[in-house]
């Protein structure tokens, strides 16, 4: 039966959507400046990992290098934060100014003596290597690491020590309301202890003993083998767990170019809805997860990993990027950079537009986002921003190399995600050839467990079947009781020009004007346009059936009333 496009839409026109509300997060009184010193004057991803870690307090948080420090700069700040990356000579200005701060101070890593009377308490005396480290308060729960601190002299209160299993040594120290941090590496498991001082620094109790931490099935895709990811999924909905499924709604052939959307695969489209409507939500990972002629699920998407760099060209060109030293006048690089720049805007508003109402027009209400492979450039936070508020995941802190990545212990909201807060994988996820990948995950569970509102994450692909998510849930149930987050609980903003969808305490809205992303690609109109038509058929069956049931009975009924009259006058 065939359809008219515009009689559907003006059917469909006939339909209200009700209004959401979004309300945001706010932060109290707390606001931080971190200090630095580095060999760059630009934020890199020191200061941006130290950013995940204070961004769990307070959003009101500014970075200035050394160099440009001005003592104005502290009025209204009740926390400094001086992170010494590289040896360096500190400006009388503030040293002056961390002593007369009268609010917390927290120094970490390298330059303490120059700190002055306030850090006496301090004295470096080497760099150590050590294996474990544990807080002082809890010195049976060990976590396992291998780093490198600056060691120092003490008779300051010590929160958390680090030992080469022969001798013990000072990690963080306290005297009053000044902290010395001894290791700047803190995108290791290092920020689960930092993380858990950071709360006496700012005064933040955290009541609730329960951590929160999430599962999610990853890379499910239009070619996924559907009996297996609904084995997966059932094995969650009997337990009633809450799960977060990351789906790209296309899968390109790294062969053929082919591409297929979930339309082409009606029976996995029917498991993701099904799993949507029994504690899964979706979590848009990327369109197609994959660039040039790379395979969906293998290849990146908003990362040129040839290059290393951020998409700054179409998957069919190639070229060298060129750099700062090709230009003779440094305005020409300026105006190169915007142009490879507004480039990757584009790219990436193409990708996210699209995959929003693709997955809106088959009924899967994208809530947040994770990027392919954790792989983003910073000018790419920005950009996703304007479409997600929650990001899943790990977080790339660099530009230079996207190797370079990593994610805070807790929730938080880092000031160059613009606003999106980030739930962070901790965990990592089960590796097909390693045997021990259930233990390894359970033994990291432990060490995050530390930490009072530690994040308890990781992520699991259905390909493998239920068994051995099944021997990883059950050693979960040994563990401390963990809140696993329902994202239809948390506040979740979706926006395209076609469609907001929000979420709150269960429900799941969309808003936008009807029929917009089902009309928005002929793909996903195509499949409703099918759909509708299915459903027509069925009802017309059902109405021939049920017409012929009426004949048949009352041809029936007739007869009998007939045969029954004749009887009669025959014994008349």
């Amino acid at each position: 039966m065939k359809v008219s496009k515009p009689f559907l839409i003006i059917l469909l026109l006939l339909l209200a959507f009700p209004a959401v509300t979004y309300a945001e997060q706010g932060n109290g009184n707390l606001s931080a400046l971190v200090v630095y010193s580095d060999k760059d004057q630009e934020v890199n991803y020191n200061q941006r990992y130290l950013d995940m870690l204070i961004t769990h307090f307070t959003t009101d948080i500014e970075f200035i290098h050394e160099s440009e420090f001005l003592p104005a700069m502290l009025e209204g700040k009740s926390h400094l934060f001086y992170q010494g990356i590289t040896d360096d000579s500190l400006s009388s200005e503030f040293r002056d100014a961390v002593q007369t701060f009268d609010g917390s101070v927290v120094a970490l890593g390298a330059n303490v003596k120059e700190l002055g009377e306030r850090f006496s308490f301090v004295e470096p005396i080497g760099e150590v290597d050590y294996k474990e480290m544990y807080l002082t308060s809890a010195p049976d729960e060990k976590i396992s690491s291998e780093l490198e601190t600056i060691n120092v002299k003490t008779d300051a209160e010590v929160l958390a020590e680090a030992s080469d299993r022969q001798r013990n040594y000072p990690l963080i120290t306290k005297h009053e309301d000044s902290y010395y941090i001894g290791n700047t590496y803190i995108e290791s498991k290092f920020s689960i202890l930092v993380g858990e001082v950071l709360h006496d620094v700012f005064d933040t109790a955290h009541n609730d003993d329960v951590n929160r931490g999430y599962i999610r099935l990853e890379d499910v895709h239009p070619k996924v083998d559907h009996e297996r990811l609904k084995q997966v999924a059932d094995l969650l909905i009997e337990r009633d767990l809450p799960f977060m499924i990351a789906v790209i709604p296309v899968y390109t052939d790294s062969e053929t170019g082919d591409k297929y959307h979930m339309s082409d695969y009606p029976k996995v489209l029917e498991v993701l809805e099904y799993m949507q409507k029994n504690g899964g939500s979706v979590v848009m990972h990327g369109y197609t997860h994959q660039y040039r002629s790379s395979e969906t699920g293998e290849g990146f998407e908003f990362w040129d990993v040839e290059h290393d760099s951020p998409i700054y060209q179409a998957p069919d060109d190639n070229k060298k990027l060129k750099k700062e030293k090709h230009f003779e006048d440094p305005a020409d690089y300026e105006a190169y950079k915007q142009e490879i720049t507004a480039f990757e805007t584009g790219y990436i508003k193409d990708k996210l537009e699209t995959g929003i109402n693709e997955l809106n027009g088959f009924g899967l209400k994208p809530l947040a986002f994770e990027a392919p492979h954790y792989t983003i450039s910073q000018n790419g936070y920005q950009v996703v921003s304007g479409y997600f508020n929650t990001f899943v995941g790990q977080a790339q802190t660099t530009d230079d190399n996207w190797e370079v990545m990593g994610a805070p212990p807790y929730m938080s909201h880092p000031t160059f995600m613009n606003g999106m807060t980030m739930y962070p994988e901790t965990l990592g996820f089960v590796q097909p050839e390693n045997e021990d990948a259930v233990d390894d995950i359970i033994e990291k569970a432990e060490e995050y467990l530390i930490l009072r509102d530690g994040m308890i994450s990781f992520f699991y692909h259905p390909y493998l079947g239920p068994e051995r998510l099944e021997e990883l849930l059950d050693r979960f149930e040994e563990l401390p009781a963990i809140d696993w987050i329902d994202l239809k609980e948390e506040n979740t903003k979706t926006e395209s020009s076609e469609v907001v969808i929000t979420a709150a305490e269960g429900t799941v809205k969309a808003d936008g004007p009807p029929l917009s992303s089902v009309a928005s690609s002929s793909i996903t109109f195509n499949h409703f346009v099918k759909g509708m038509a299915d459903k027509a058929t069925w009802l017309l069956v059902g109405t021939s059936s049920l017409a012929v049931l009426f004949f048949s009975s009352y041809t029936l009924l007739s007869r009998r009333r007939t045969e029954k009259e004749g009887r009669s006058e025959d014994l008349g």
